[in-house]
């Protein structure tokens, strides 16, 4: 029982994570209209943080779905410490007036995260799963 629920909410965290970085990457790399070039390369240290979150997302996914306790703790910690400056520069240069919304879809996405790695740590215990113990 604990599968199923670790495999929907790891599902869910690494589609949304996957969604947030590819965004994260679209805005940190379009060249805006009226954009002076000093300006628009002053976002670019942020696309490898969204590289690092896709790649993130995707090992968590990949762990979740085969019972590694062992890569899904991990990659949701990294994407957790990369989340911290990528929320930082959407809380302080870019959002005027959606900040609780920006902090409660980054916990939102953080507690899906979360359960999934310690639902996929229960389902290593069950009986007939098969799996890498810790």
């Amino acid at each position: 029982m604990a599968y199923g629920y670790a495999v929907a909410f790891g599902t869910l965290y690494s589609l949304l994570t996957a969604l947030a970085s590819w965004l994260l990457f679209f805005v940190v790399t379009f060249r805006w209209e009226n954009q002076s070039p000093a300006d628009a390369r002053g976002d670019d240290w942020l696309a490898p943080l969204a590289v690092v979150m896709f790649v993130s997302a995707v090992v968590v996914f990949v762990g979740v779905m085969t019972v590694r306790v062992w890569l899904v703790a991990p990659a949701f910690a990294l994407g957790a410490v990369v989340l911290v400056p990528a929320l930082r520069y959407a809380l302080v240069d870019w959002s005027d007036h959606a900040d609780g919304q920006l902090i409660g879809a980054a916990l939102g996405i953080g507690v899906c995260g979360l359960l999934a790695a310690v639902l996929t740590a229960r389902a290593g215990r069950e009986p007939g799963t098969q799996s890498d113990r810790l």
